[in-house]
């Protein structure tokens, strides 16, 4: 067996075809190993790790965007009631079966000797943030591959930052942090090396608020020549993966900018709503498709009831990670640990 081993590596590395020449009939070259098609991404599995690119797709994180394996939350949520009450996906389970297909016509393009813009399948690889590596710092990379459809006056951002608190409305919400924000843009940048992750306490104070307060972490896909956030198409990620603790029920929002979550949508965002994690990291995986807007908003929202999550993604300004829930001594601990597009690798 292990000199069946040898021979199999040797081919692969191409550097000796000699090395089984006692055996002239036994395959010069390993053959690819099947995935197993019953596995599927676990609704609680354990937290990122530096798992190889080998388990991770035998882990089935890469699917086609049109698989309908994935479950859609039924439920909704008023924002800002007491009354709310949180709903998961019954099965975040995805099939592998189309993996190879795919794979293997990405990397048949390898071989030319002319350049070629990444594909979409290999961008989707490259979208991945994770707070224990070292390399991706305290942004989001949001790849320059995926920039055709963007308008071209735009540079990506991707910075962690605090996107929303109840402060307008009246709350007195907050967020206390593990250690002092670094200078700069990237100011997040110490926190992220403390936690490995995005990691803060949600001190939630409702103050004159008649309905539960909150707060939000995230970032912004993109900005113009003046730093204004721009709304660009990421039709292409099929969707958002993210690992995280918490020690409340968070939920996943689409940010589409003020003229759309405010004069059209009145603050009725598209969203998926996660499980309290508190005794260990779960990860989460939701197609565009599962992004609905709560059941609370009346009217037909400008065509916005329908395919919400999928017009959301050709247009998308930012994505948000929000707390909101009863005020509690001590309040609710949380950490972000990593967050990439659906079929990503975390």
């Amino acid at each position: 067996m292990k000199k069946n081993f040898y021979c199999g590596l040797a081919a692969f590395t191409a550097l000796a075809f000699t090395a089984c020449s006692d055996d002239s009939t036994a395959n010069a070259v390993a053959q690819p190993v099947a995935l197993d098609s019953s596995s599927s991404v676990s609704s609680s599995a354990s937290e990122g790790s530096s798992s190889s690119f080998v388990d991770c797709l035998s882990s089935s994180a890469i699917v086609e965007s049109s698989s309908s394996a994935v479950v859609e939350s039924s439920s909704s949520a008023v924002p800002g009631s007491s009354s709310s009450s949180f709903g998961l996906s019954s099965s975040d389970g995805v099939s592998s079966s189309s993996l190879a297909s795919s794979s293997s016509s990405s990397l048949s393009s390898s071989s030319s000797s002319s350049y070629v813009k990444p594909s979409a399948f290999e961008c989707r690889w490259l979208l991945s943030w994770n707070g224990f590596d070292e390399e991706d710092g305290v942004r989001v990379p949001i790849d320059e591959c995926v920039d055709s459809s963007w308008p071209k006056n735009v540079v990506a951002d991707g910075a962690w930052r605090i996107m929303e608190t109840d402060g307008a409305d009246g709350g007195k919400s907050s967020i206390v942090w593990p250690v002092d924000f670094s200078d700069g843009v990237d100011s997040m940048a110490a926190v992220k090396e403390y936690c490995h992750g995005i990691c803060g306490t949600a001190v939630l104070d409702k103050g004159s608020m008649t309905y539960n307060p909150f707060v939000s972490v995230g970032f912004t896909l993109a900005r113009d020549s003046s730093g204004n956030p721009v709304p660009v198409d990421v039709s292409d990620w099929g969707g958002i993966c993210i690992v995280y603790t918490s020690e409340a029920a968070p939920s996943l929002e689409l940010d589409l900018g003020d003229s759309v979550n405010t004069k059209v949508l009145n603050y009725a965002v598209p969203a998926v709503f996660l499980s309290k994690a508190t005794a260990s990291a779960v990860r989460k995986c939701f197609p565009w498709s599962s992004f609905n807007l709560p059941s609370w908003l009346k009217g037909d929202a400008q065509g916005w009831k329908e395919d919400t999550g999928v017009k959301a993604a050709k247009q998308l300004v930012g994505v948000r990670f929000k707390i909101q829930a009863m005020s509690k001594d001590g309040g609710y601990g949380f950490n972000i640990k990593a967050i990439s597009d659906y079929y990503g690798c975390i």
